[in-house]
């Protein structure tokens, strides 16, 4: 991961400079920060949709950390993206790097890994205005224009603050509505509780009548008052959410040998609202052969439209079919099998082929074709999808794809090596 950090530095150097944004700024007059603590806002909202607050601050324990909240324009929807940990900065060449072992995008929460994610603030070269890049393991990343702003983000987010000396606690998750979930400082008694802010200032009020005031002071940390106990209260990162998908076409889509089909079928193509040139075939086995297979199984991968380039993550796809009482999926491991594992695509026509498993076993690929005839976002294409030869009939079917060797349950989840027999 160090590594790759690293190479993004060096393309961010190319064009910006950056600096801490805490320390003794005389060294470097050619970007210069206006105070040591602050708060950048979006200049241009994301295609109109979302604006961000970039917040320069420190725990309650003074450490320097940045956080990054996104706020949706039309609904008021609010995700505190990151929260990170000021690594370094380098004030010669103005390069502050801030990191977190998870964000918004990656947090473990609803089927996510954890993914480690980078910030980056760079100063530009009028000493204004910055650019920040946010980005994770997996490329998902955000760059925006910032500039300094005496407004305050929305505090709509999860804060909160113990201290083990006294045992005071105060913690706050507080809605875009006005509304929250709070322990103000009570023992263990959460209430459900209205609150007020504007610009820097606000109260919370639970239903039974426990109130606390909020404030952030000159360091822009947050500072909860409440039941005799003041309090800086940490912000932490928003629970990722499900990803959302949207309508992108359909395509026609054939697996003769397992399906014993030469027919294509139609299935939906879905695209995410949230990461970039992600993808998804909606239950295409179900579509192909819905008295086998059941809906909700879905086959993700990648598609950019501007260069050609279809990818998929490593993992196993449940088609939503048994055998033999298990449950059937591709055991997509390009890095480990490579001659078992590719991709191909040649205009709108992709091919998926992979090695097939269930229970404990592997079979050999079966390949995957889709020809994305409605809303193919790349160039027009000229292939035509051509089924693959006659597969024998179904009461034929299961045993298909030459056995590979069995294998353990454990052996799954770690790919080892296997011969195709």
């Amino acid at each position: 991961m160090k590594k790759y950090i690293m190479s993004l530095a060096v393309v961010l150097l190319a064009a910006f400079g950056l600096t801490s944004c805490h320390d003794d700024f005389n060294d470097t007059p050619e970007y210069p920060f206006n105070n040591t603590y602050g708060v950048w806002q979006s200049l241009n909202a994301d295609n109109g949709t979302n604006n961000y607050y970039v917040v320069c601050t420190k725990r309650s324990t003074g450490e320097d950390i940045i956080y990054v909240v996104r706020q949706n324009i039309a609904t008021g929807e609010v995700r505190t993206l990151f929260v990170g940990d000021v690594e370094q900065y380098d004030k010669t060449i103005g390069l502050l790097t801030a990191s977190a072992p998870t964000s918004y995008f990656g947090d473990g929460e609803n089927g996510t890994d954890s993914l480690e994610t980078v910030a980056y603030l760079a100063v530009q070269s009028n000493g204004v205005t910055r650019t920040l890049q946010l980005i994770d393991e997996t490329g998902i990343e955000v760059i925006q224009e910032v500039t300094p702003t005496n407004v305050l983000p929305t505090i709509a987010g999860y804060w909160d603050a113990y201290d083990d000396e006294t045992g005071n606690m105060i913690i706050l998750d507080l809605y875009e509505d006005s509304t929250a979930v709070v322990n103000l400082n009570v023992g263990d008694n959460y209430a459900l509780a209205d609150y007020e802010y504007g610009n820097g200032q606000g109260s919370v009020t639970d239903e039974n009548g426990n109130t606390a005031t909020l404030a952030f002071n000159k360091d822009y940390q947050l500072v909860a008052t409440a039941n005799g106990a003041t309090m800086v209260v940490d912000p932490y990162t928003s629970e990722s959410q499900p990803e959302q998908f949207e309508a992108a076409g359909s395509a026609l889509i054939v697996c003769p040998q397992w399906t014993e089909i030469e027919e294509p079928a139609r299935v939906q193509i879905e695209v995410s609202t949230s990461i970039p040139n992600h993808y998804r075939l909606v239950s295409p086995f179900y579509a192909m052969e819905p008295d086998y297979a059941d809906e909700g199984y879905h086959i993700e991968f990648y598609y950019d439209a501007a260069t050609g380039e279809f990818t998929m993550d490593e993992g196993m796809y449940y088609i939503g079919e048994k055998y033999q009482g298990n449950d059937v999926f591709l055991y997509y491991y390009p890095s480990t099998y490579p001659q078992y594992n590719y991709l191909e695509n040649e205009g709108n026509v992709f091919v998926i082929t992979s090695l097939w498993g269930h229970g404990n076993s592997l079979w050999s690929p079966m390949p995957i074709t889709f020809m994305w005839d409605d809303g193919f976002p790349g160039a027009e294409a000229t292939p035509k999808l051509q089924p693959a030869k006659k597969a024998p009939r179904r009461q034929m079917k299961r045993s298909l794809g030459k056995k590979v060797k069995t294998i353990s349950p454990k052996v799954l989840d770690t790919p080892v090596n296997i011969t195709v027999k």
